[in-house]
């Protein structure tokens, strides 16, 4: 057997075989391991902000960015770790204000028992003089790589609620602050954050309001086109004959507001959370749930799926959207029409039912 043939049949009968039952391992444990493993991460964020409220009443330092770095080197030892840093300026350009290395067992899930499967099978197969172990380790690392998007979102969606916290409050931040998760010295994907109070009318085409919050805020006939409203807040706000044109509605809240008259179209609504929402004569038109703005899976780190919860959805119009993947809780429909639209299956059964 010669290399090629080998590297072929390890692809086909050891690393595929293997890589998607760790996958599904690692899935399930995401699942059954959510609060406790939500628990353990806060406890050590908290933690480290609690420190860094510390450091300012020592020194004067407002910290713009927080990177939370996965660092391979400590997967490679069997103890899965995070490094959290706090930057004044562009991360990993100088050094931090604040640093701190934290465990993070629930990171890549038995990394360890699927690289040493990878070195079982190879040696039943007979492949261990064409694959030898710092190959296979090689291989496992970037199988880890390959799902360090997944990680990235289950540590926003455990980061969700830190905005509510007493440390998160009386932190002195940056204008722009935010909390990054990636590889150490590569890129980092923003989770959460906050910024100084903006005004979204003036906003030109193409802006960026993401980790923005409006509150008891009235927008009428305006036209939002082209704006970046990923991760924003929405709290009792009231929206009349108001666009919304390619903008990203991604992981955005959407909390006891009212929208009359108004049209969603060309954006993606993926993770938006909407709750005791009125939307009254409004129209989605090529509007998605599945993908970010960019129709790229891999655009944007989304921490949960599309829904809506208590409410009110009359006279509303689906034309030519994709939102299979979205979910209503306690909602009213009343007269809901659709045309060349892929729904979910609340949504279609309430289209059958009123016929």
């Amino acid at each position: 057997m010669d290399r090629i043939k080998a590297e072929m049949e390890f692809q086909e009968k050891c690393f595929e075989p293997l890589f998607h039952s760790w996958i599904q391992e690692v899935a399930e444990q995401y699942g059954t391991q959510f609060e406790v493993n939500k628990k353990q991460f806060l406890i050590y964020t908290q933690s480290f902000l609690k420190s860094l409220n510390s450091l300012q009443k020592q020194i004067d330092c407002e910290p713009h960015i927080l990177t939370f770095s996965v660092l391979w080197t400590a997967l490679l030892e069997g103890v899965p770790s995070l490094l959290i840093e706090a930057h004044e300026g562009e991360p990993f350009m100088v050094n931090p204000i604040l640093s701190e290395k934290i465990p993070a067992p629930w990171l890549f899930y038995h990394w360890k028992q699927f690289l040493e499967s990878l070195d079982s099978r190879c040696g039943e197969l007979g492949l261990s003089k064409y694959i030898r172990y710092p190959e296979l380790r090689a291989k496992a690392i970037q199988a880890a790589r390959d799902i360090l998007f997944s990680d990235c979102m289950l540590m926003k969606a455990y980061m969700r609620t830190l905005e509510h916290t007493t440390e998160w409050i009386e932190l002195k931040k940056g204008s722009f602050f935010c909390l990054t998760a990636g590889e150490y010295m590569e890129r980092q994907y923003p989770l959460v954050g906050e910024r100084t109070e903006i005004d979204l009318v003036y906003l030109e085409s193409g802006s960026d309001a993401r980790f923005a919050k409006f509150e008891k805020k009235q927008f009428k006939g305006q036209d939002f086109d082209g704006l970046v409203l990923s991760d924003t807040i929405f709290e009792q706000c009231t929206f009349q004959n108001v666009s919304f044109k390619n903008c990203a509605l991604c992981d955005a809240r959407l909390i006891d507001c009212t929208f009359e008259h108004c049209r969603f179209s060309n954006l993606s609504l993926m993770g938006a959370e909407i709750y005791a929402t009125r939307l009254t004569d409004t129209v989605f038109e090529h509007v998605w749930t599945q993908f970010g703005q960019s129709r790229n899976r891999w655009d944007f780190i989304s921490c949960g799926c599309t829904s809506f919860t208590n409410c009110l959805l009359e006279q509303v119009l689906l034309l030519n959207c994709e939102i299979q993947q979205v979910e209503f809780e306690d909602c009213q429909f009343i007269e809901i029409q659709s045309l060349n639209s892929d729904l979910c299956a609340q949504l279609r059964k309430r289209l059958v039912k009123e016929g």
